[in-house]
């Protein structure tokens, strides 16, 4: 947050800019120094392309020892055409800890994200950008743990398979 209001400060007080009008592309280029890499990706999904992105996700903790616990993430994007097939994105979730929600902030750029996070205290509940950060559509759904294993013949790497077990 603080690198878009630099960068919008910046922007506002540059007498280039100041008092005229700027391509999309050039704002884009712009806000890249403030943000610290291409933002290519931010503007060809958000700005250029159509209808935002809809999340299905699900979760679940092992204790690890020493008050410590493990926290599995999965999350799918199932947005469908004209909308990109992935927008990339860094996503804040907020597992409560201890009664306190703790935020966490993962970066999707995939269409199906796996992420292992280990926190201090046992998650009891577990909130998807809780605040509405991200114009999107969002739903739970239960955990499912897919065994996959690679040495199989005929098995596919990154490749999801239908058969699930239920946790």
């Amino acid at each position: 947050d603080s690198a878009f209001f630099n960068g919008m400060r910046a922007y506002a007080n540059n007498p280039d800019f100041m008092y005229g009008t700027i391509t999309t592309r050039g704002f884009q280029h712009a806000m890249e120094p403030f943000y610290g890499a291409d933002l290519g990706w931010f503007f060809d999904e958000w700005v250029w392309g159509m209808n935002r992105p809809s999340y299905t996700y699900s979760w679940m903790k092992e204790a690890k020892g020493n008050g410590q616990y493990e926290m599995f993430l999965h999350i799918r994007q199932i947005q469908t055409s004209p909308a990109p097939d992935v927008f990339t994105m860094p996503i804040r979730v907020y597992p409560r800890i201890n009664g306190v929600d703790t935020m966490v902030t993962v970066f999707n750029n995939s269409r199906i994200g796996d992420y292992r996070i280990i926190v201090n205290g046992d998650p009891t509940i577990f909130t998807f950008d809780k605040y509405y950060y991200i114009l999107r559509d969002s739903r739970s759904e239960p955990y499912r743990v897919n065994i996959v294993n690679t040495s199989l013949p005929g098995g596919f790497i990154n490749t999801s398979y239908l058969d699930s077990v239920e946790v």
